[in-house]
């Protein structure tokens, strides 16, 4: 009976923890079997790569509610905060943290920093926890939509300017041609096709759902099997990665704070400010995993050690953040 209760406690953790369990065990296995990710190998990385980051992308074209954008412009000031707090407060956040340690990081895991500042948030969970948390559903879809279209040229023109100030500058034309294939064209196909399979969507609306996380499991995969067999650990000294790990800690709770003092500061509705938080600090491993995959195949930086940091924040992100949403929900429960 005592086993059967300690197996139902795992099966339930691990039901409710999906997403961190497989990046848990896609890490794992690129430690164990990294040979997966080599060149010409069965998996052929270099073309199935490209696939898994197309159909993301297409995916996630097809869920972009872009109708919600006219409901939502009438509530700009909002949206203004949440976009500057995306794509400037938290890249600067990021880089004044790694800056006393550039020389440990070394230059692969400082852009991984800066990477991660600089994604735009994810789209299902932000909009989850906010509309769980008693947050505006509208808001949460608004600036999730726009974060992520802009988040396809803000990153790549980012890492240009990034890679061309430290002198190991990428192929620009190459690079944005890839870009526009892998990450805006699927985009752009799947919200063509948005009208014509409405119903579809409709019905089965969780099931991009069910297949993205897969996807960037094996993404996941071969970024840290190359690594791997590439023996990053032999460039990353013990010091880098510990400061990496603790680090994206200490990022999510300044920013976090600073979130949230700067919202209770402002005049905007209750249910506007949670949206607000939860858009603002969350960020995306669906769109920021075949990012770098793209913009790192023009780079010898090790994609699995630049996607450290954004990695680990994820992991802090669903289960702190399921801890705050978990309180919010409570409480908005006890209040009426």
């Amino acid at each position: 009976m005592a086993r059967d209760a300690k197996m139902c406690r795992v099966v339930k953790f691990v039901l409710s923890n999906r997403f961190v369990v497989g990046v848990f065990v896609a890490t794992l296995l690129a430690a164990v079997i990294p040979q997966g990710a080599a060149e010409g190998s069965w998996l052929f990385p270099q073309w199935t790569t490209k696939i898994g980051v197309f159909v993301i992308f297409f995916l996630q074209g097809m869920i972009l509610p872009t109708e919600e954008l006219r409901r939502g412009l009438a509530q700009w000031r909002v949206h203004g905060f949440t976009q500057l707090f995306i794509f400037v407060v938290m890249p600067l956040l990021a880089w004044l943290l790694s800056l006393p340690f550039t020389e440990i990081l070394g230059p692969a895991l400082t852009f991984g920093w800066l990477f991660l500042g600089i994604v735009p948030c994810t789209i299902s969970t932000s909009v989850v926890y906010a509309t769980k948390s008693g947050g505006s559903t509208i808001v949460a879809l608004f600036n999730t939509s726009v974060a992520n279209v802009l988040g396809i040229f803000i990153v790549p023109a980012f890492f240009v300017w990034w890679t061309g100030n430290s002198g190991e500058g990428a192929p620009i034309g190459e690079m944005l041609l890839k870009i526009v294939i892998l990450l805006l064209l699927p985009l752009i196909l799947g919200q063509g096709m948005r009208p014509l399979l409405r119903a579809f969507i409709d019905r089965h609306k969780h099931l991009p759902g069910k297949i993205t996380p897969y996807i960037i499991y094996y993404i996941i995969y071969l970024s840290f099997a190359q690594a791997v067999l590439n023996r990053f650990w032999e460039k990353q000294p013990p010091a880098a990665l510990a400061i990496s790990f603790g680090g994206t800690v200490l990022l999510a709770l300044v920013s976090w704070s600073l979130c949230a003092l700067a919202l209770r500061s402002l005049p905007f509705k209750r249910e506007d400010k949670l949206s607000a938080f939860f858009c603002s600090t969350q960020k995306t491993v669906a769109a920021g995993v075949p990012m770098a995959q793209s913009l790192l195949a023009f780079h010898e930086w090790d994609t699995g050690v630049v996607l450290l940091p954004l990695l680990c924040y994820s992991l802090l992100q669903l289960s702190l953040g399921g801890l705050i949403v978990g309180k919010l929900e409570a409480k908005n429960v006890a209040e009426r």
